[in-house]
């Protein structure tokens, strides 16, 4: 289902790192595309950070059989972290909000 990877020693080791799925990877995904950042232009890792989000959104979100959230959703999110001095974790949280706060596809109602 998700990822079964266990943490390693740096994931371990942060302390704003969400402890439950789909947060976690969601927060992972983040931070490997945030550790590019030194290499890119402003609006090039902007837009990487974004897509990796939104991709292990997506992954997350069909794995449990939910709506996968628009990018417009994961900017959002972005947006409400933005300033915090746990930014990533917060963005992380709120798009997995998102996703299991959404009425799963094979529901029947």
């Amino acid at each position: 289902m998700f990822s079964l990877r266990k943490a390693t020693p740096s994931q371990s080791q942060d302390l704003n790192r969400p402890t439950h799925q789909p947060a976690n990877d969601i927060y992972d995904a983040l931070t490997r595309e945030a550790a590019k950042r030194k290499s890119r232009p402003l609006e090039v890792w902007i837009a990487a950070e974004r897509d990796a989000v939104w991709r292990a959104a997506r992954d997350a979100a069909l794995q449990l059989g939910s709506p996968v959230p628009t990018m417009d959703q994961v900017k959002n999110a972005e947006c409400a972290a933005l300033g915090h001095s746990d930014f990533g974790s917060k963005w992380a949280r709120r798009v997995s909000e998102i996703i299991t706060q959404s009425q799963p596809l094979n529901r029947k109602i």
